[in-house]
């Protein structure tokens, strides 16, 4: 009996080849894609991270060499205590400033502002004042809540959402910031005008 001998591969052969080849490089390339949207996702969060750092540091020292103000004065400190359309807290603050720009506490005035919608945190500061300093602003991004408390002064003062002196500053003031990805708040405590205190 006469043996044939191959010389190629069936069709069948050519087609199994086929899709077991594109089976292994859809599977690559999805663990490619894959590694490649997690590191993205990595880098977004590590930078939302980093500038929410950056502005609570600008609203901490803002906040610390803020102007006293006195009674009855021109508007030093403002508090708007809001809600916003999903239930959180979204108060604002404005307030003038000794602690925007370096040496803190003795440069000019600023305006401050402090915000959050769904944009995320907002601060901007502008010179007050025949100043030649450039505004500054920064925005953290993923903030959806800010809840601002303020104590005034004296012994018996006490914890409140509202200010009723727009003359004077508070003592302290407490901001309760919220992301998306959580239901708690992370809190700044700063206390005012710290370099005037005894």
């Amino acid at each position: 009996m006469r043996q044939h001998s191959r010389k190629g591969f069936t069709l069948l052969e050519v087609v199994i080849a086929l899709v077991i080849t594109g089976l292994v490089v859809t599977l690559a390339y999805a663990a490619v894609q894959g590694g490649i949207d997690t590191r993205d996702r990595l880098t977004r969060h590590r930078d939302n991270t980093e500038t929410l750092v950056t502005v609570r540091s600008m609203i901490r020292d803002a906040l610390r060499h803020a102007v006293p103000g006195v009674p009855g004065g021109p508007e030093v400190f403002s508090l708007v205590n809001r809600t916003s359309a999903d239930g959180r807290a979204a108060d604002s603050i404005a307030f003038l400033s000794r602690g925007v720009s370096a040496p803190y506490g003795t440069s000019s005035a600023w305006r401050v502002s402090v915000s959050v919608d769904s944009a995320g945190l907002h601060f901007a500061a502008t010179p007050d004042g025949r100043s030649t300093e450039e505004a500054v602003s920064a925005t953290a991004h993923g903030v959806t809540g800010l809840d601002v408390r303020t104590v005034g002064r004296g012994v018996v003062s006490v914890w409140t959402n509202a200010w009723s002196d727009p003359g004077v500053a508070p003592q302290a003031v407490a901001l309760a910031i919220g992301d998306a990805g959580s239901t708690s708040f992370t809190p700044l405590v700063a206390r005012l005008y710290l370099e005037r205190m005894p």
